[in-house]
């Protein structure tokens, strides 16, 4: 009534919940190593890999990680200010060696129907050759995802056996080659 005034003002801080993803699962061949691709937010939040064998780093997101045999590791995230926590997992398989089919059916199955090479995660095919039995050349590929499909210039191959040679290089630079034959039935 005498037209007097008077406000306040209050800070509202909202705390964010951890969120943490460990990243995709990878494959690696045994003696290498792979960076894992953790990440993590939220308000005052601690971070650490566990189990601590076979990591550079427990305390970073991207530590290189180098287990001998197929491993979890598992992600925690804990909040400071009691917004509770999190612990996403990612797993690391690790091959002995690369995977090279010894058949090619081309019956369109879905088994068998391609030759390609099977190898871990960032393997880099430098080159995948194909030879019949003339030693001429009928298939070339630097794509580890794409395989002979028993053809050449188009046309279907004959039944029999082909010889392959491969390179690829390993996350570390290391390259591995193999060479081999596969029989194409169908």
């Amino acid at each position: 009534s005498f037209g007097c005034k008077d406000s306040a003002d209050v800070t509202i801080n909202v705390f964010k919940n951890p969120y943490v993803n460990a990243g995709p699962d990878k494959e690696i061949m045994t003696g290498d190593s792979i960076m894992l691709n953790g990440t993590a937010t939220g308000t005052k939040i601690n971070y650490f890999w566990s189990p601590s064998d076979y990591i550079s780093n427990i305390n970073i997101l991207n530590p290189i990680s180098f287990p001998p045999q197929d491993k979890q590791y598992t992600l925690t995230a804990i909040s400071n200010v009691g917004c509770g926590m999190t612990t996403p997992q990612v797993n690391i398989k690790v091959f002995k060696d690369i995977f090279i089919p010894n058949a090619l059916t081309l019956n369109d199955d879905g088994i068998n129907d391609n030759f390609k090479i099977i190898a871990a995660d960032s393997y880099k095919v430098l080159k995948l050759l194909v030879y019949n039995r003339w030693g001429e050349l009928v298939f070339q590929e630097t794509n580890i995802h794409h395989g002979w499909d028993g053809k050449f210039k188009g046309m279907p191959q004959p039944v029999g056996s082909y010889i392959y040679y491969f390179e690829i290089e390993s996350p570390t630079h290391k390259i591995l080659s193999r060479k081999g034959s596969v029989l194409l039935l169908r």
